[in-house]
């Protein structure tokens, strides 16, 4: 009789992934709620339940007090887990969710449009009318506009993350979200591109490799208790993601160590990394470099024929060659996400026209990812190798994410009174303070309920019940030590 832990394996295993597009359509429908409830914020402000600090007292690191966190905790986990919730588990209905929420936009806009004043720009009202004008890239204002967008992209792809990795073990969540076998995409190979994205995005070029250490060793204790874990519980496993012994916390660690050794190699071109008029392009073309390096390596050194078959039992390599293989390729991701956060689109004085050059980009990846395959003889997208063409679609995948929140960002600054112009929410905030803890906490959960209950059996209703408990539960403590100005940090 086949045991529970191999019935979950197989449960988990042998998929093919889903379209580009179908994927990129349930994600919308996911982030739109948290943008619609940025936008009724702005729009009935002058409601005390919606109100959020200020933007000052947030800047000077005091979190969200008690009494405003219990104020807009509930309706802000609604708009950001029922949606996501929906999309994420009835795959049919995703169109018609897109449409309902694209509706409440354009009745917020509509209420905004007939208010009895005209609320400035959000550069307007930053700076003063007395101050000087300086050159676009230097102000404060092209600075905010950015950072929002992208608190608000990095915790919302944080909790998309946590909840499917708990979601993916119930037959409620479909089969073509779960992550591929070894070609194709899917939701969920599109999430773990996306940390990397993610990682790179926010984080700085270290000084050195010495630097880098305090931040990695965390990362390697976890990583390491994580499999001792697994072994020890008889978890169930799904090999083919990284390894016998690997996970992604040791990828992260790994490409931090990468980042301080890369970071001190390319330091030798200050032409390119230290350029102040384009601090993107040295980051841009390390990214592309290492895509096309890791491609030849797979494709001309034999290294994909040795991830699909070679023996484990050979060697620690082998027994994780997923893991490790793929290390060179999400460092690619993490270069490109450092070269968005560096100021590759967004940090322009009108939001218009960041908008423009950013769909303009958008147009570019979605061209070159449809010819790559056909000009160059490049495989399908690949999770288990990390492919150039994998790296080109999460690039894509992000980039439109991203577009997408900037596109709110814009409604929310028509909207937003002068009183209030806070486009990420507190649920948001709470998500980037600790993200490490939240990713933390989503694994060990998601550990807990599948010890507690096989999850393979549990009908629809009550694994949807389970998952906003469990949802709840990493939420609610995150904006709990958000209230609490608490940062969980090892470094």
């Amino acid at each position: 009789m086949i045991s529970d832990k191999d019935r979950h394996e197989a449960f988990v295993s042998g998929h093919v992934g889903s379209n580009e597009w179908h994927i990129q359509l349930t994600v919308l429908a996911a982030q739109l709620g948290p943008i619609l409830f940025s936008c009724a914020r702005a729009t009935f402000a002058a409601s005390r339940a919606l109100a959020t600090p200020s933007r000052r007292k947030r800047e000077s690191g005091n979190g969200t007090k008690p009494e405003e966190c219990a104020a807009t905790f509930p309706a802000d986990f609604a708009c950001v887990v029922l949606p996501m919730l929906l999309a994420f588990t009835l795959p049919d209905q995703v169109p018609a969710l897109v449409f309902a929420e694209v509706c409440a936009l354009a009745i917020l806009v509509a209420i905004g449009s007939f208010r009895p004043y005209s609320p400035q720009p959000l550069r307007q009202r930053a700076t003063p009318k007395s101050a000087p004008t300086v050159p676009a890239p230097e102000t404060t204002a092209t600075r905010k506009p950015q950072s929002s967008v992208i608190a608000a992209y990095r915790a919302m792809a944080m909790v998309s993350i946590v909840f499917v990795i708990l979601a993916v073990d119930f037959r409620v969540f479909p089969r073509h979200h779960a992550k591929t076998e070894t070609f194709g995409t899917s939701m969920m190979d599109a999430g773990v591109g996306s940390l990397a994205f993610s990682a790179g995005l926010a984080s700085k070029p270290p000084n050195s490799l010495a630097a880098v250490v305090p931040r990695t060793i965390p990362l390697l204790i976890l990583g390491a208790l994580r499999t001792l874990a697994v072994k020890a519980t008889d978890y169930h496993e799904h090999v083919s993601e990284y390894g016998v012994h690997w996970n992604f916390f040791l990828t992260l660690a790994g490409i931090l160590l990468l980042d301080g050794l890369f970071t001190r190699l390319l330091a030798r071109t200050p032409s390119l990394f230290k350029d102040n008029a384009r601090p993107w392009m040295g980051w841009w073309l390390a990214g592309v470099f290492l895509a096309f390096a890791h491609e030849v390596l797979l494709k001309g050194f034999g290294l994909l024929d040795f991830v699909l078959h070679a023996d484990r039992s050979s060697s620690w390599i082998a027994a994780n060659k997923e893991g490790v293989i793929s290390l060179m390729g999400y460092l690619g991701l993490f270069f490109l996400g450092r070269a968005h956060g560096a100021g590759i689109h967004l940090r322009e004085a009108s939001r218009g026209l960041a908008l423009f050059r950013a769909a303009g980009c958008i147009a570019l990846l979605a061209t070159i990812y449809a010819i790559l395959p056909g000009v160059c003889g490049l495989d399908p997208p690949s999770r288990r190798v990390v492919n150039a063409s994998y790296i080109c679609w999460v690039v894509l995948y992000n980039e439109v994410v991203i577009f997408i929140f900037a596109v709110g960002d814009l409604i929310h600054s028509f909207l937003a009174p002068a009183t209030s112009s806070e486009y990420t929410t507190p649920l948001e905030r709470a998500v980037n303070r600790n993200q490490l803890f939240v990713f933390l906490l989503g694994n060990l959960l998601t550990g807990l309920t599948n010890k507690l209950i096989i999850t393979v059996d549990v009908p629809d209703h009550i694994a949807n019940v389970v998952l906003l408990f469990y949802m709840l539960c990493v939420l609610g403590l995150a904006s709990w030590l958000d209230s609490r100005k608490v940062t969980l940090k090892a470094w």
